[in-house]
C-alpha cells in the first residue's frame, strides 16, 4: 500500500501500480493499516469489509486493523541559498527572505536539479552526476515529478503509543502542538534551513529540531530520532 500525496499518486498511477494499492491523501486523515494476509483475504470476499464509499476495491474492515496512521499536513525545508557543499545544521541564519518559499524548492528541481546536463560542463561531472542525469533523462522508465505535492508527516499507532516520521526539517507550529496521541519516538529529518509555518527559520536549525521534542509531546521516556 501506498499512502501519499496526489502528486506522488499520480506519478505511481501512470508507472502502472494497481489503483487498489494506491491511497491518496492531503492531510487530517486517519487510515487502519492491514496485515496482507487480512488485504488478500478481502479481496477474496473472506473476511468484513468496508461499506463506505461504494463502488472502492475491497478494503476491509477497520475492526481488523492491525495498526493504523493519522497524516498531517507538513512543510518541506528550505534549501539554502548558494548552495553549500555540505549541509551544516550549525550554520545560523540571519538573513531575511521575505519571499522564500517551497515553490523555490519546486523551481530549483525543474530548472536546476532535473536541468544539471545543461548546467554543469560535462568535463566537471562526476561519475555519480552522470549517473543521476541518465536516470532523470528516461522519464518513461523512472516515473517522478518536479513538484512537491505537499509533504506530510505520518503518526503511526500501533497498540496505544505512537511513532511520528517526518521526511524534512519544517512544520506548522500549531498541527505540532495539536498531534494526538503524543509520540513517544520522533523521527525527524534535520537537513536544510528549518521551516517554520512556511517562513525561513531564523537561527540554528538544530535547536528547531530539539525543540521539536516538548513541542510534539513526547513522553518523558520518549526519543527523538534525527535523520540527514
Amino acid at each position: 500500500m501506498v499512502i501519499a500525496n496526489c502528486e506522488a499518486i499520480n506519478c505511481l498511477r501512470k508507472a502502472g501500480v494497481p489503483e487498489e494499492q494506491l491511497l491518496p491523501v492531503q492531510g487530517g486523515e486517519r487510515l487502519p493499516l492491514f496485515t496482507r494476509e487480512v488485504r488478500l483475504r478481502a479481496q477474496r470476499g473472506e473476511v468484513p469489509l468496508a461499506a463506505w464509499p461504494p463502488g472502492r476495491p475491497p478494503y476491509p474492515h477497520h475492526s481488523l486493523a492491525a495498526l493504523s496512521v493519522h497524516v498531517w499536513p507538513s512543510l518541506h525545508a528550505f534549501v539554502p541559498f548558494p548552495h553549500p557543499q555540505i549541509m551544516d545544521t550549525g550554520v545560523v541564519y540571519t538573513d531575511d527572505e521575505p519571499y522564500a518559499s517551497t515553490l523555490d524548492i519546486t523551481l530549483g528541481m525543474k530548472y536546476g536539479l532535473l536541468r544539471l546536463r545543461d548546467v554543469v560542463p560535462a568535463e566537471q561531472m562526476d561519475d555519480g552526476m552522470r549517473s543521476f542525469c541518465d536516470y532523470v533523462d528516461d522519464r518513461e522508465k523512472h516515473v517522478f515529478s518536479h513538484c512537491d505535492g505537499g509533504q506530510l508527516m505520518y503518526n503511526f499507532i500501533i497498540d496505544g503509543k505512537a511513532l511520528l516520521w517526518s521526511a524534512h526539517l519544517g512544520g506548522y507550529e500549531g498541527i505540532l502542538k495539536s498531534i494526538e496521541p503524543k509520540p513517544q519516538i520522533a523521527i525527524l529529518a534535520i537537513a536544510g534551513r528549518a521551516n517554520l509555518d512556511g517562513r525561513p527559520f531564523r537561527g540554528v536549525g538544530r535547536p528547531v529540531c530539539v525543540q521539536a521534542r516538548p513541542v510534539v509531546g513526547a513522553a518523558e521516556a520518549g526519543h527523538l530520532v534525527l535523520t540527514r
